[in-house]
Parts: structure tokens; sequence; C-alpha cells
């Protein structure tokens, strides 16, 4: 079942991110930050099979080591490793997910669903307030179009 992106954010407080890199590059640490810029609230922990810090965050290897549980998943990878991620998370009871960039394939979408979890797509920085350039360049556009 798709859910509205807005929803994911209003109603997340504990999300395990998939794709964080150890040397803090790339776009997952670019959601995060943006995330949490907007949603203090909001408390991350990496899912990583192999490291037990990234940056600031907490890491587990699975979803299921996730004490308290999260509420939502955000999966920065992709294919093969987007659908694995997909599995792990229904083994950690996690029924939210937001499948960004490559991660949202057909495949992975109705796989997601076949979980019978709420799935939500796109660039999560397009529905943040106050991002930078090129950011709030795309979320100008994507209102333009009334894709927000």
């Amino acid at each position: 079942m798709m859910f509205s992106q807005k929803e994911f954010l209003e109603s997340t407080r504990h999300v395990a991110v998939y794709g964080l890199k150890r040397d803090n590059t790339g776009f997952a640490h670019e959601v995060v930050k943006a995330i949490t810029s907007v949603h203090t609230e909001v408390d991350v922990t990496a899912i990583h099979p192999e490291s037990d810090k990234i940056g600031s965050f907490h890491t587990v290897q699975s979803a299921q080591e996730l004490s308290p549980p999260a509420d939502s998943a955000i999966v920065v990878l992709g294919g093969s490793a987007a659908h694995g991620a997909i599995d792990d998370i229904a083994r950690g009871s996690i029924r939210k997910v937001w499948l960004v960039q490559n991660a949202a394939t057909p495949t992975n979408l109705d796989h997601a669903e076949s979980l019978g979890m709420q799935v939500t797509k796109g660039c999560p920085i397009l529905f943040l307030e106050g991002q930078g350039f090129p950011h709030n360049f795309h979320r100008a556009l994507a209102k333009l179009f009334g894709r927000i």
C-alpha cells in the first residue's frame, strides 16, 4: 500500500537507514542530514552489516537488533541490495518504508507491498522545507508540477 511522503515524515520518530557509508559521504547522508535538520526529534539508527558506528549514528547489523524497534525505514541502496534490505525490514517488523532513488524499482515496490509494508518513494529532501541548492530548486519544480 502506497502512502504519502508527508505522512511518512510526520509520523517517523525512530528510523532505520540503509545505505549510509562509513566515510560519511553519499546521498544517504544527505537524506539523513536533511530530515534531522527539520525533524530534530527523529532518532536515526544505521543498518550496516560491517560497521558498529557510522559518524554519530548508532549502527546495528540488522533491523531485528533494533531496540527499541524503529517505526520506519529508509532504503538508499540499489537493486538486489535494496531487495535484501526490504527482507531485513520485514524481519524487523517495520511496516513503513521509503525507497529512495534506485531502490524504488517496480520489483522492489511490489516486494515491499507483498510483505504488508506501507511504501513511499521519491527524494525525501524534496519534501522538506529550508533545504539549499539544488534541493530547493528541485522542490520548486516539484511544486510547480503538482508533485508536492
